[in-house]
């Protein structure tokens, strides 16, 4: 479990820095300060002069850059000005302050550009002022933050997310609190514990306020996720014992295969369909683990289309939400996606969550429900098959033998779990959580065991036929 340092400083209400005047032979920047240093939309306050008799176009950038906690919040702000001739302003930069603690550092900058449109280059940089906070964890609100609170993979690294109290707050509205309530704990300002939570409630998935505010997915706590985790395990070791009985029945299964001419040998073709199956490693961790038994667990009958609509930038997967206390011991590392139609279709699994590179404003895409362009990072390049489903299918039924009353029994028994700890159902976010958890040991416990052994990178795709 993932222990949040407490940190032992307050925050400042107030920072002024002492300076003369700074800049370069055409522009004089005063004194800065930052009279307000609480949580959202605030101020910077300075003087600037333009000493030339030319008109000048100011860019102001005020960063501010949460380190050393398990999320770390960035945000950056930008603020265009017009000079004339000889003329000095006082300028009221935005800098705009998530809800995290700890250490942090603020930076505001003065760019001397031709056009306030232009990309900013660090030639056209005439000022920059570093400033060192720290923003200590309330008495209130320190119990909320001992331990990480996990969300699924890419909604988890998604800048929406980045910040301590866009997590905590989910508890707190859990537990019935008011905003009112979360800002007294938290030492902020009630209009911001309430601006976050209409923008959450604006996603109606997120949260719902008919009766206060409350979440609409799973918040698994502490004691929760460890009962859930021994039955992950427990179903884990079930699934690797199955497996290890059913290797030589699906060998077997190959075999008939290959004597009926009803699969290729010729293992080093791309447009072979079946090639996979000569593959233990990906066959039995992306599609017996997930493509058949994940989908049974989880959806039943309707295909694992956990990504699908959305991609990686902006991930948005409101019936796989869920937020797990306790930070990775709870959370399984694998990551799967179902998505496409037609000849499209298309299958990720790797045994790790991958990095994905994301265009430069894929998050704009966001509010006009449009699709970032991504591409997965260096090192996590997927090795791609094709996918003949209807004779791959042969090769998980063999290995699957005798799964089914170990599903339905793991599932009978998260139910009783999850209704002892408030929950009205268990949803598909969180049988995708407990899921991952036993996928992943599985995988763990048959590489151990050396039943299989990791390929490469461990990142496949599957291009299935239609």
């Amino acid at each position: 479990m993932h222990r949040v340092k407490k940190a032992v400083l307050i925050i400042a209400s107030a920072l002024s820095l002492a300076s003369a005047a700074f800049g370069d032979e055409e522009l004089r920047i005063g004194e800065v300060s930052i009279p307000n240093l609480r949580w959202g939309q605030q101020r910077a306050v300075f003087e600037v002069s333009n000493l030339t008799e030319d008109l000048k176009f100011v860019v102001i950038t005020c960063e501010i850059r949460f380190g050393g906690s398990y999320v770390e919040a960035n945000r950056t702000t930008r603020n265009s000005y017009v000079l004339e001739p000889l003329e000095s302003q006082i300028l009221r930069p935005t800098i705009y302050i998530p809800g995290s603690y700890g250490s942090a550092k603020a930076t505001v900058a003065v760019y001397d550009v031709v056009d306030t449109l232009d990309a900013l280059l660090d030639k056209d940089k005439v000022f920059e002022q570093p400033i060192m906070l720290n923003y200590g964890i309330p008495d209130g609100i320190a119990p909320y933050m001992q331990e990480k609170v996990t969300l699924p993979p890419f909604v988890d690294s998604h800048p929406e997310w980045d910040n301590e109290m866009s997590r905590v707050i989910l508890t707190l509205f859990n537990e019935g609190k008011t905003c009112a309530e979360i800002a007294g704990l938290a030492m902020a300002d009630t209009a911001f514990i309430e601006d976050l939570a209409e923008n959450m409630a604006k996603r109606t998935v997120v949260l719902t306020k008919e009766k206060g505010y409350k979440p609409q997915f799973p918040i698994i706590l502490i004691p929760e996720a460890e009962e859930e985790k021994k039955l992950a395990d427990k179903l884990s070791d079930s699934l690797v014992a199955l497996i290890k009985r059913n290797i030589p029945a699906y060998d077997k299964t190959i075999l008939a295969l290959e004597l009926s001419n009803a699969i290729s040998t010729d293992t080093s073709g791309f447009l072979n369909t079946s090639t996979i199956m000569y593959r233990k490693y990906p066959m039995i961790g992306g599609f017996l683990l997930w493509y058949d038994l994940g989908k049974s667990f989880i959806t039943r009958s309707a295909p694992l289309a956990i990504y699908d609509g959305t991609d990686l930038c902006n991930a948005f997967i409101p019936f796989y939400m869920y937020a797990v206390v306790g930070g990775d011991y709870f959370h399984g590392h694998q990551f799967y996606s179902y998505s496409g139609q037609g000849a499209s279709l298309s299958v990720y699994w790797g045994d790790k969550i991958p990095t994905v590179q994301c265009e430069e404003d894929y998050l704009s895409k966001r509010s006009t429900s449009q699709k970032a362009q991504w591409s997965l990072s260096a090192g996590y390049l997927p090795e791609a098959f094709m996918i003949d489903t209807a004779i791959i299918n042969l090769g998980t039924k063999s290995l699957k033998q005798g799964s089914e009353p170990l599903l339905v029994s793991a599932y009978n028994d998260l139910k009783e779990i999850a209704l002892r700890h408030g929950h009205e159902k268990v949803s598909f976010g969180h049988r995708y959580w407990f899921w991952n958890l036993a996928a992943t040991r599985v995988v763990d416990k048959l590489i151990e065991d050396k039943v299989i052994e990791r390929r490469g990178n461990g990142q496949f795709r599957f291009d299935l036929m239609p």
